[in-house]
């Protein structure tokens, strides 16, 4: 008793953090067929509420990138890195922050390589395109390694 579901994380990678009761159920029953859901419980009295600022980086992700202005800053030299996310970017609820991005896919062809500027501007040249795919990685995990 006295304890709150203060994150989701589902097998796809989406996290969800202070969600109200009925948000969580909602999300719990559209979700059912998930082979991993993940709830993390805290007692409010004694740890902090997660924020969306807070959310675990696991060792790699690949993201679905909508089309249109994603609002996110990048960080950098290579690689470069996601040092904020804007409360209207539709990665907020996706992508933790200080992620480094390794390669970004756009037509099927790969880009890797690239510093802050040059991936700010592929991204803001092809942000009308579909299908386009960030694959990020944890910049602190020593096991990671990065295209070049």
């Amino acid at each position: 008793v006295g304890m709150v579901a203060d994150t989701l994380i589902l097998d796809s990678g989406k996290r969800y953090t202070n969600l109200e009761t009925h948000k969580l159920t909602r999300t719990l029953i559209a979700n059912a067929g998930s082979n991993r859901r993940v709830i993390r419980f805290i007692n409010p009295a004694t740890v902090e509420l997660s924020t969306e600022d807070d959310l675990e980086r696991p060792d790699m992700i690949n993201l679905n990138l909508p089309t249109g202005k994603l609002h996110i800053s990048l960080k950098g030299p290579y690689p470069p890195r996601v040092s904020n996310i804007k409360p209207i970017s539709p990665l907020l609820r996706l992508l933790p922050k200080n992620m480094a991005v390794d390669e970004l896919i756009i037509d099927g062809r790969s880009y890797s390589g690239f510093n802050s500027i040059k991936l700010a501007t592929l991204l803001k040249e092809t942000e009308y395109k579909q299908g386009r795919v960030m694959k990020l990685k944890n910049p602190y995990n020593p096991n990671v390694s990065f295209h070049f």
